[in-house]
């Protein structure tokens, strides 16, 4: 006869092995189906190599198989968010997921036949600002691709690929981003042979793309005037400045001025055709410089227009981006007297950053070039308390009035 001590030792195993069993077939036995549907014809009929990646794991495939006639199925994957990714036409098409629990998921990766053709594809400038900095005139710039060509197309290969002009007077190339969907990838910009025209090895899928690029040209006289020609149609081209004191003209196009009562002023040129010559003049300013060095690299987001991102909530995302692209912050943290003068700038944007909310608030800044320009501002914040260890939170060091509900 089994004594009471050892009939308890045999149930609390037994217990133990009821909630266990069930806990291991949930983190291995998941699995996943899946299809791939070529967006142009419509069919579902596609035959790839599909792959899935655990972005906390890194970004090498951790389960590959086979999409027959636009279906897959994968076995033995553990709750949390994945990456499922695919090569089409030689381009790369990427959607994420979620296992929780122990339900079964689903996933569909859509695809596009590829073209050279922009037909179809819209450009549009929202922005573009120029701060004087010392002796430079920093430019920075996006353009909004978006593609509307019917059927779906992803527009890529050597004619297809985004090109862009660059000024003669341009000093130095800082840096190129391009982003589509929600994480921006830096690239390099590739010459052609045409001169001061680039182009970027990066397909445009259907939908927004975004190209965010910045440079910086001579300013030493305080004055100096921009050219180049243009390579595609823009609908719009908005410009924007925070420095009042900097005047901006154009000897080729009419600037419609929008003019606000406290530090903004903005312009936008409308009906821009490939092959004109944009001439824009700066005159003036007032240097933003800081103390801190030009060669500094900055992460570069820009979400949509209705999106309203904290700065705790951009530091999360940018660790995020770490995980997801492999980028990571080149440069080594800081102290003593390079801290002191970090800390100095990020003062000085957060006070810019509470200064275009002021304007935006009376309405004098387009929508579209306000979000960018603040989600510039707020990368560089997070960029530097990054470098700098995290730094002081910023809800601490932000005057009153650069957070507000209305101006996120």
């Amino acid at each position: 006869m089994l004594s009471p001590r050892f009939r308890s030792a045999i149930t609390i195993a037994a217990a133990a092995v009821t909630l266990v069993v069930p806990l291991l077939g949930t983190a291995s036995g998941i699995s996943v189906h899946g299809a791939v549907v070529n967006g142009t014809t419509g069919t579902a009929d596609v035959t790839a190599v599909v792959s899935v990646i655990d972005p906390s794991a890194g970004m090498e495939p951790i389960h590959t198989v086979q999409a027959t006639n636009g279906k897959f199925e994968i076995d033995k994957l553990d709750p949390g968010t994945y990456m499922a990714r695919v090569d089409y036409e030689d381009v790369t098409y990427n959607t994420t997921f979620q296992i929780v629990g122990d339900e079964h998921a689903s996933v569909t990766l859509t695809v596009y036949e590829t073209t050279t053709s922009w037909d179809g594809v819209k450009v549009v400038v929202p922005h573009f600002t120029a701060a004087r900095h010392g002796d430079h005139l920093v430019i920075e710039r996006v353009y909004d691709i978006h593609n509307e060509t019917q059927p779906p197309r992803t527009v890529t290969g050597e004619a297809g690929f985004f090109r862009f002009p660059l000024p003669d007077e341009m000093h130095n190339f800082s840096g190129l981003y391009v982003q589509y969907g929600e994480v921006p990838i830096e690239r390099e910009p590739i010459e052609t042979d045409e001169e001061r025209v680039y182009k970027v090895d990066y397909p445009i899928r259907p939908g927004l793309t975004r190209v965010v690029m910045s440079y910086t040209a001579a300013y030493d006289t305080g004055a100096v005037a921009l050219e180049e020609k243009l390579q595609y149609d823009i609908e719009s081209f908005t410009i924007f400045a925070t420095d009042r004191e900097m005047e901006i003209a154009s000897s080729s196009h009419e600037l419609g001025t929008e003019d606000g009562p406290h530090a903004g002023v903005s312009w936008e040129i409308d009906g821009l055709k490939t092959g004109q010559v944009l001439n824009l003049s700066f005159r003036g300013g007032t240097s933003q410089e800081s103390s801190v060095g030009r060669s500094q690299r900055m992460v570069i987001v820009v979400p949509n227009d209705t999106e309203g991102l904290s700065l705790v909530l951009m530091i999360i995302l940018l660790l995020a981006l770490f995980a997801f692209t492999a980028i990571a912050v080149r440069e080594p943290r800081v102290d003593g007297a390079e801290a002191l003068r970090l800390q100095e700038y990020r003062e000085v944007l957060i006070r810019r950053l509470a200064k275009l909310d002021d304007v935006y608030e009376t309405g004098a800044i387009p929508g579209a070039a306000y979000w960018a320009k603040r989600a510039e501002i707020k990368n560089q914040v997070a960029s530097l308390m990054f470098r700098l260890g995290g730094g002081a939170p910023a809800a601490e060091a932000a005057p009153e009035g650069s957070e507000r509900s209305g101006a996120r």
